[in-house]
């Protein structure tokens, strides 16, 4: 008489061998919860960035300089109306916080932002990213609206700055650089 071997336990240990192994591959190659939040967090590092440029951009058109300080710029914006004003750039700021989670230190800790005026049209802007990025998609722009296309390229993980030349603003309508005047 010939017995049959139970094959059963032999292939739930094969299969549960198989699931484990793709879910381990599945993280080794998409990344774990883990990398998700620090995406996401450097995202929001990343936007807070974005806003800070505004801010000092708008600071820049209202003073003629770089603010020495976040506090500065948050207190330099100009009047709607003023002939420096560009609406483009500082009408849809959203001024929040006056610093933004900007730090005084030398170098930032992870998720924090510095910032420094190194000439009178330059400013730094350090963060310490907690991952590499790829390119980030930019934002549609208003026309007339500075735009800093080195803030939306692929950044490492770790200490980053941003050099930016800050832009005299065109207020379209008040001198010779008018659409209707070209």
């Amino acid at each position: 008489m010939t017995r049959q071997r139970n094959l059963g336990p032999v292939l739930a240990l094969a299969g549960g061998g198989i699931a484990l192994a793709a879910a381990i591959a599945g993280f080794v190659i998409v990344g774990g919860p883990g990398d998700a939040r620090a995406r996401r967090m450097d995202d929001i590092v990343h936007s807070k960035v974005k806003t800070l440029v505004e801010v000092v951009q708008c600071a820049f058109d209202g003073a003629g300089a770089a603010p020495a300080s976040i506090e500065a710029a948050a207190s330099t914006r100009p009047a709607a109306g003023r002939a420096n004003y560009n609406t483009a750039t500082c009408g849809d700021i959203n001024w929040g916080e006056p610093d933004m989670g900007v730090t005084n230190s030398d170098t930032p800790a992870v998720g924090e932002i510095t910032y420094k005026a190194a000439s009178a049209k330059r400013v730094i802007i350090c963060t310490n990213y907690r991952t590499k990025s790829g390119s980030y998609i930019p934002a549609a722009r208003p026309t007339g609206t500075p735009s800093y296309r080195e803030i939306d390229e692929a950044h490492p993980a770790g200490l980053y700055c941003y050099d930016l030349d800050l832009v005299e603003a065109r207020v379209y309508g008040r001198d010779s650089q008018s659409p209707a005047s070209q």
